[in-house]
């Protein structure tokens, strides 16, 4: 009856917190980050289709970021490549943070990866988008 209680409690106890705090899919932070900008408080908010990855960058220079850029890697379960998030802020200054917010509208991701976080001149060109498996 003891074990069947400790069982009881310490699973109402994991789904309790599973449910409050938000589950996010495994992260990962790709090395082709700027050494100018700092990231923290990763996550990933939200259910179904209405999921966002957010986090802040904070400009670590003395100098302003007149285009900074993050940009997301998308993963299913199988570790295959579905799809691409992203945001960008113009001129953040010295010292300042700023709260991205990238859309993940795709239910199969279930792993994400920060990819690109740039501090530059001017917006990137637009990448080629990557070929998503069956064509989607």
């Amino acid at each position: 009856m003891r074990r069947r209680y400790f069982l009881a409690l310490l699973v109402g106890t994991w789904s309790w917190l599973f449910l409050t705090s938000g589950w996010a899919p495994a992260q990962d932070v790709a090395g082709n980050t700027d050494p100018r900008l700092s990231v923290s408080d990763l996550s990933m908010v939200g259910s179904g289709e209405a999921r966002r990855i957010t986090g802040n960058v904070t400009n670590a220079s003395d100098a302003t970021c007149p285009y900074v850029y993050v940009l997301f890697t998308l993963f299913d379960s199988d570790d295959q490549l579905v799809g691409n998030t992203y945001d960008s802020v113009e001129n953040l200054q010295p010292g300042n943070s700023w709260a991205f917010s990238c859309p993940v509208a795709n239910p199969k991701v279930i792993r994400w990866r920060l990819d690109k976080m740039t501090c530059s001149q001017m917006a990137p060109v637009p990448e080629q988008p990557v070929p998503i498996p069956g064509g989607q």
